[in-house]
């Protein structure tokens, strides 16, 4: 299949911790082992949020979001996207499905039915994690605020739900609902109070873990005397991202999808900021014209 390449495309690009600014750039020509590739589809996460903010120091970094784009890599490292799905489906399915929703139940080693606590269950993380975790067999615990995310959660399949504004003691609450504490804890709010929240929470010998700069206020009597394991969720594998991919495409997961344009980012932001937003953001680019 032929695709004629323009000479300029829409650029997003951050210009300062508060504004993106859309221009018009010319598309750069591969060269050697470089591969020119046209972006049909980009998701819009709590990590952009921390990269135009230059909220964390190790993802400070310049930003910019083109319909095509440069890479210089092997064929090896390249994954065709199946054709029954869609861009639109895939962008947040390899981001936070191979990231997170796979390897976050994956990660807390829980058996068949044990109970996995999803915090912020009804974001665009969070949403995939309750999938994930189902699909896996165990029992998911959406922990999030509001009835419309109450209502996501259900509709996702999370076994129960709690709201942490209405909750009196979410400690207790939790630990009453699940019967002793839920056995992993995956935490994709980006609030401080919720990692302390979870080391109250979470079962003896538990785990938590968290794609998110972590700030816990632990010590021996976490580790030593109740064993619980902290540890962080990596990009995913390409066999994560693989078997991601097969769970959507097989209806097992489904992303919750808000679309928008590239003009559309700076909003996405400060709705992500808010925490406003239901499911995962995703920018389509003009320009598609079909996969090769």
């Amino acid at each position: 299949m032929t695709v004629n390449t323009p000479s300029t495309r829409k650029v997003a690009v951050c210009i300062d911790t508060q504004h993106i600014a859309i221009q018009e750039r010319r598309i750069p020509t591969p060269h050697n082992s470089e591969v020119l590739v046209q972006i049909e589809a980009a998701g819009i996460c709590a990590t952009d949020l921390h990269l135009v903010r230059r909220s964390i120091r190790y993802l400070q970094r310049k930003v910019d979001l083109m319909v095509f784009r440069i890479y210089d890599c092997h064929s090896r490292y390249l994954m065709r996207i199946p054709e029954d799905i869609s861009a639109v489906e895939a962008a947040p399915t390899l981001c936070a499905g191979a990231d997170n929703g796979i390897q976050g139940p994956s990660n807390c080693g829980s058996c068949s039915r044990q109970w996995v606590a999803i915090v912020g269950a009804g974001g665009g993380l969070g949403h995939l994690a309750v999938q994930y975790a189902r699909a896996s067999g165990l029992r998911a615990l959406g922990i999030d605020t509001g009835s419309s995310k109450r209502d996501l959660c259900s509709r996702l399949g999370a076994t129960a739900y709690i709201d942490f504004i209405e909750s009196q003691d979410l400690a207790a609450d939790i630990i009453q609902m699940t019967d002793g504490g839920p056995h992993g804890v995956i935490v994709v709010s980006s609030s401080s109070k919720a990692y302390e929240q979870a080391l109250a929470y979470v079962r003896k010998m538990g785990i938590i873990v968290s794609p998110n700069k972590m700030n816990f206020p632990v010590g021996p009597e976490h580790f030593v005397a109740r064993g619980i394991r902290l540890t962080g969720s990596s990009a995913g594998t390409m066999e994560d991202t693989r078997e991601a991919l097969e769970y959507v495409r097989d209806g097992r997961v489904k992303p919750m999808i808000v679309e928008t344009q590239l003009e559309g980012i700076e909003a996405c932001l400060q709705a992500l900021e808010k925490g406003e937003v239901e499911g995962r953001f995703v920018a389509t680019l003009e320009g598609r014209s079909g996969r090769l």
